[in-house]
């Protein structure tokens, strides 16, 4: 299985993840992006950025555990600009600022919306605009403050706007087995933890993009 390069050097790697690749080894036995990375560099590699299995984009990993360590607190206090791209089912009247807390079941893989004093709730922020209207779908460019679990598909759902394939947030998609949440990374900005050179990787393709034009054609 052949990887996609968006940016290489010495200390950190960027690939295209494939949607429904897990990131890491599973249960489920299929080979995982991580694996493959750590295989095509020769040595272990360190995920940064932890796409969701079922989400595609640009996946961004560390080559050895001084700069992941770095990669990770950067993330961790926001410094990291990460736009996605997603199909949203309904039309959404206008872009804006989201700010919930967020809370993790991790017996059941899910998480939802709750009050901000809830025990275990995490602040979850994101902006978001809109590209386009059609056929009752929304495409939309969505900026992330923060990264928490679900985080995107959670927020939209819990707004009205599920993401078009969700299985797991949207009740029209529910049950149905070969589809995948229209979500895309697209992009992802950062300073460089070592060379401090200022880092902005962005996919060739949007499979989200790509798909909402196929479905306004119809």
């Amino acid at each position: 299985m052949s990887l996609e390069i968006l940016y290489e050097d010495k200390y950190i790697i960027s690939v295209l993840k494939s949607a429904g690749m897990p990131v890491q080894s599973d249960k489920s036995g299929e080979v995982s992006l991580t694996e493959l990375v750590s295989e095509y560099c020769n040595t272990p590699c360190h995920i940064i950025t932890r796409l969701d299995r079922p989400v595609g984009g640009v996946s961004l990993f560390a080559k050895d555990k001084t700069t992941a360590a770095l990669l990770t607190e950067m993330i961790r206090e926001n410094k990291a600009n990460k736009i996605y791209t997603a199909v949203l089912c309904g039309t959404v009247p206008c872009g804006g600022h989201v700010e919930d807390y967020i809370f993790k079941n991790g017996r059941t893989n899910t998480s939802k919306v709750v009050n901000k004093g809830n025990i275990g709730a995490k602040r979850a922020a994101l902006d978001y605009e809109i590209i386009e209207r059609a056929n009752c779908l929304t495409l939309v460019r969505i900026y992330l403050e923060t990264g928490r679990h679900h985080q995107i598909r959670v927020q939209f759902s819990h707004m009205g706007y599920p993401i078009y394939g969700d299985t797991k947030y949207n009740d029209s998609f529910k049950h149905k087995r070969g589809v995948l949440p229209a979500l895309f990374a697209r992009e992802l900005s950062f300073e460089h933890p070592v060379t401090k050179k200022p880092i902005h990787i962005t996919a060739a393709k949007d499979t989200a993009a790509e798909l909402f034009d196929k479905i306004k054609e119809k």
